[in-house]
């Protein structure tokens, strides 16, 4: 069975509540590092100013997933256009991300190299809540010296945004983004999938807070596998998330001169630097924005070399930030 991946976004465009945008600034990136909790199904629906409750998950089971450079891993040569990889279970998930779509490439899994001749368009962006896309997939590979011919299609809808709550307290402005594939793998006996995965996604993750899978798997018999994953509350980032109502990227980062601000809010937005002493050093007014992602350089040629924060907000009182090294 393919694992469970991770991915994460950024940026929102108000509907009733704030809905989250899917940037390329929100893919995992290597050096990012996860633990992750799995426990049983839960069933969720989409909608607009969703409450979405996993207060209760309890994990029968925990591991670490790692993203890393695809030119450290053993089999790099099979995916060369691969900006990522993510290491789970002695397996490695390669992906291809840019500024249009997050690609899956192959997997390397349980000695099985399985490199797709068409890749698989495993997430559009932007996204926003009434995104879809949909896209074919195949792969020719080997599987106990038989070979192997993989078709399909695989859809995806960003079809509800609201609030989680989970175990560590509630998360607002989340996107959920449901992925149905749909393939086949031709050989001796054929093999039927039918998965469908629900992603609960939070600006400043490089993860999903939650993900729901149901993954149905028909040979000579029919195997169905329902599970819930979450980010637990210990990990890396999910406090400073948790605060976050804006999504913001910056590049570079570090910098030393100019920077580009890559976020997504409505209404008028103002933009504030903030040095390491808590002071406001620097302030630009963006104006009224409509909803969706912008992008505004900001001069910081003037600023002294230090750390630093990014802080952007709107009138309503929300707020998304993002560490910022000067040099």
């Amino acid at each position: 069975m393919k694992p469970l991946y991770a991915l994460s976004i950024s940026a929102l465009i108000p509907l009733g509540l704030s809905a989250q945008t899917m940037t390329q600034a929100d893919m995992p990136v290597p050096g990012d590092q996860f633990l992750i909790n799995y426990g049983p199904y839960v069933a969720t629906s989409g909608g607009s100013n969703m409450t979405w409750d996993f207060s209760t998950l309890s994990a029968d089971s925990s591991e670490t997933i790692q993203f890393v450079d695809p030119a450290g891993t053993p089999m790099a040569a099979s995916f060369p256009g691969a900006t990522v990889a993510q290491y789970q279970d002695n397996s490695y998930t390669y992906f291809q991300t840019s500024g249009t779509d997050m690609l899956l490439l192959g997997v390397d899994a349980d000695g099985i190299l399985v490199p797709y001749q068409d890749p698989e368009q495993w997430l559009q962006v932007p996204c926003s809540f009434g995104t879809t896309w949909s896209d074919n997939l195949a792969a020719s590979f080997s599987s106990s010296g038989f070979p192997v011919n993989r078709s399909g299609s695989v859809t995806g809808n960003a079809d509800g945004f609201g609030s989680v709550v989970m175990p560590f307290g509630t998360v607002n402005n989340v996107l959920r983004v449901r992925l149905v594939e749909d393939y086949t793998d031709q050989t001796i006996v054929n093999i039927d999938y039918d998965f469908i995965t629900d992603f609960f996604y939070k600006p400043g993750l490089h993860a999903p807070l939650v993900q729901i899978g149901d993954y149905t798997i028909t040979t000579l018999i029919t195997v169905n596998d329902q599970r819930t994953q979450w980010l637990d509350g210990s990990a890396v980032g999910i406090a400073e998330a948790l605060t976050q109502d804006i999504g913001i990227d910056v590049f570079p980062n570090p910098a030393s001169d100019r920077i580009e601000v890559v976020y997504g809010a409505s209404g008028r937005l103002t933009l504030e630097l903030v040095d390491a002493t808590g002071r406001t050093v620097q302030v630009q007014e963006l104006g009224q924005r409509a909803p969706g992602v912008h992008r505004d350089v900001v001069d910081i040629a003037g600023q002294p070399a230090g750390l630093y924060v990014l802080r952007i907000r709107n009138e309503a009182g929300e707020t998304g930030t993002k560490r910022l090294i000067i040099r």
